[in-house]
This record gives structure tokens, sequence and C-alpha cells, in this order.
């Protein structure tokens, strides 16, 4: 993120940008504006980075933040302050170097006896989420979100419980991360067998209450697409909706239901 702001520095009012990120292993690349300049002939005045001052000299057209010289690793989090005139404003050039990538590889995924999806990663170069997906429905619908850790250094573990949302048959799950730039990361899909016996539910013809023969995630569509409801639980109250067709998604089943 990128804002600007005044700021006092001793008996000096500076305007200040700020950019805040995480470490991608490259440096910021900021230009002065040359068009108005201070008695000193500088723009940009002062840099911090996590708050210590850094040691560049910042009176070329051009310059260069080496952040790597600032003592950071892979992943580690930023925020650089520029202080600048107010009769002026640098540009920063490639603020993106600042924002988190999903580069991590799966070394091992597996599901227990619990049940509990484990999977343990490499190469994380930013602090993003881990979003665990499970398909479902014909589709893949998010169900959990875990915090990545962000370094690039081999066997960091994670653990989701998959309890709740084990349906009859076979599940299937997988976790995504999304980068800054909204480009999905995404790792294999894992398999689990639960031996759960399908949950049977009616009536057919539905007046006002469908039942569920044990407690189920749901969806209802109606003929349109367009979801009327969703939850958990043992029925659905079929009493606010027209009478016509709808489509229900449930433990592990899609079903037409009339409502009368």
């Amino acid at each position: 993120m990128m804002f600007n702001y005044l700021q006092a520095q001793g008996d000096t009012t500076f305007a200040t940008i700020k950019l805040d990120g995480s470490f991608q292993g490259k440096s910021l690349y900021i230009q002065n504006d040359q068009s108005t300049l201070t008695e000193s002939g500088k723009c940009v005045v002062d840099i911090t980075v996590n708050g210590k001052k850094a040691p560049w000299l910042f009176d070329a057209d051009a310059f260069e933040v080496n952040l790597e010289k600032c003592g950071l690793a892979i992943g580690d989090s930023v925020s650089i302050v520029i202080y600048h005139a107010t009769d002026c404003l640098p540009r920063v050039l490639n603020t993106y170097n600042c924002h988190p990538k999903s580069t991590f590889e799966i070394e091992k995924m597996h599901i227990d006896t619990l049940p509990n999806l484990i999977w343990i990663t490499s190469k994380e170069e930013g602090k993003l989420p881990f979003i665990v997906e499970q398909f479902r429905w014909n589709k893949w619908i998010a169900i959990g979100e875990i915090d990545g850790v962000g370094k690039a250094h081999a066997g960091i573990a994670y653990n989701f419980d998959l309890r709740q949302y084990i349906h009859s048959g076979k599940n299937t799950f997988r976790v995504r991360q999304v980068s800054a730039t909204g480009k999905p990361r995404y790792s294999q899909s894992i398999s689990y067998e639960s031996g759960i016996e399908p949950i049977m539910c009616g009536p057919k013809k539905v007046i006002d209450t469908l039942r569920f023969e044990d407690e189920t995630m749901y969806e209802l569509y109606d003929t349109n697409g367009n979801i009327v409801q969703k939850g958990k639980g043992m029925f659905v109250n079929f009493v606010p909706f027209k009478k016509g067709i709808y489509y229900l998604n449930y433990d592990n089943v899609n079903k037409r239901v009339i409502k009368q």
C-alpha cells in the first residue's frame, strides 16, 4: 500500500510515502522529482526501512534502495517510509516488489485418521493465507483458511481439521494461495474415503420442511441458478419459497426438489 501524508521531523515538515509488504529479494527503485527541488537540491531527504535510517544518498535523478543490505530475508515483513519535500513528489518505480507472491511447493501432503489435512511446504516467499478447498457438488468450495509462515526454508508444516466437512464416500481436498497480483497457485488434490453411509432426505414433494437423516451441509438453488438458502443442519425450511422446482446440494448429492 502507498499513501502520502505530512509528518514533522525536528523543526521541518516533510511529506512521506509509506510502503508495507514483504521482502521478495529485490531492490526498490525511486525517481526523484526534478521539476521542483528544495534549497539543498534534494526531493527525497530521508528513507527508513523498518524504522532504521537507510545509509544511501538520495540526490541522484534515480537511485536504488537495496533492501538485502538491510539484513532482510525472503518473506520478512518490510515497512519503508520515504521522506520528501512538500513541494515535490518522488516516484517509486516498482512497488510490486514488496507485494507477496505465492511460490510454495508441497513436499508432502496426507490426511490422517482424525481426519486432519496435513501439508508440508518449502520455498514460501511471502506471508499469504492458505485457503483449504473441498471438491463438493461438482465444484471447489473454500472451507477454511490458515496463515502461511512465508519463509523460504523447507519443512514448514500445516494442519487443518476436516471433521466437520467430511461427507459420505470419496472426499477430495487441496490448498490454494493467491498472490497480490490475483494469480492463484494450487497444491495437488488428495482424496479420503470416509466410510460414512449416504444421508437420505425427504419428502420428494415438499410442503413446508425437507428433512435430512443426519446433519449435513446444504445449498438450495432456484431454476435460475440463484442460491436461495445455504447452511448446515437437519432440515430446510421451504415455507418462504414459491411453488416450483428447486435444486438441492447436500452431503455428496445433487437432487431436484419440488415445492408444492
